[in-house]
């Protein structure tokens, strides 16, 4: 039945001045597995930067890592699925909520909800190598989402209630014409400038 992680963000823990662990329970008994905390990087110390509100959890392809963000924050955290090690530790930008791969290509990409960007992360060292702007100020995209083919790309923008739709090559390649491979095709919903696309829309790659 494998297993299931969530993100106990407002717990308590003792030597962590910041809330938040992610609890690992079985799939078929629903019993606890494993707690994963920051005191491993900051116990008796500031967790700021480090272990801050964990909020949301995706596995790679091969189901070996876990990445988690830390919405009230600026960092997301590598995480060895079977033994809970935090493996590494990335600054992403402000307020990062969501994380999640791309079907089509593998490649990972966190919102970030302080910037209204998402952000393609190198998944060794989780350096940004990408961004793409989302929407104007106060739109605070969320959780995006990817269709099965990877081809698009859904983002809510929470404050704005709309969602931008981006269309994927990856970020990889320039497209002709000089364009970046990563294009704004459209936006719904029933905020301000619905239908239109949002400022920005193009990848910023690092």
């Amino acid at each position: 039945m494998g297993e299931v992680w969530v993100d106990t963000q407002f717990e308590d823990v003792n030597n962590q001045n910041t809330p938040g662990t992610v609890t690992v329970v079985n799939g078929d008994r629903f019993d606890l597995r494993l707690k994963v905390k920051g005191t491993s990087l900051c116990a008796r110390g500031d967790c700021h930067g480090r272990w801050n509100n964990p909020h949301n959890n995706w596995t790679n392809d091969a189901a070996d890592t876990v990445y988690v963000t830390h919405w009230f924050d600026h960092v997301i955290s590598k995480v060895d699925r079977r033994t809970g090690e935090i493996l590494a530790t990335g600054s992403v930008g402000s307020s990062p909520p969501h994380v999640i791969t791309s079907p089509g290509d593998g490649s990972l990409w966190v919102s970030v909800m302080g910037e209204e960007t998402v952000k393609r992360l190198d998944p060794d060292t989780l350096k940004v190598t990408a961004e793409i702007q989302t929407g104007a100020a106060h739109s605070h995209p969320h959780g995006p989402w990817f269709t099965p083919d990877g081809r698009l790309m859904i983002v809510p923008n929470a404050l704005a209630d709309t969602a931008g739709i981006l269309m994927q090559a990856s970020c990889t390649h320039s497209t002709a014409g000089g364009g970046t491979g990563f294009a704004q095709a459209g936006q719904a919903g029933r905020g301000p400038g619905r239908g239109g696309t949002p400022p920005g829309g193009r990848c910023q790659r690092h």
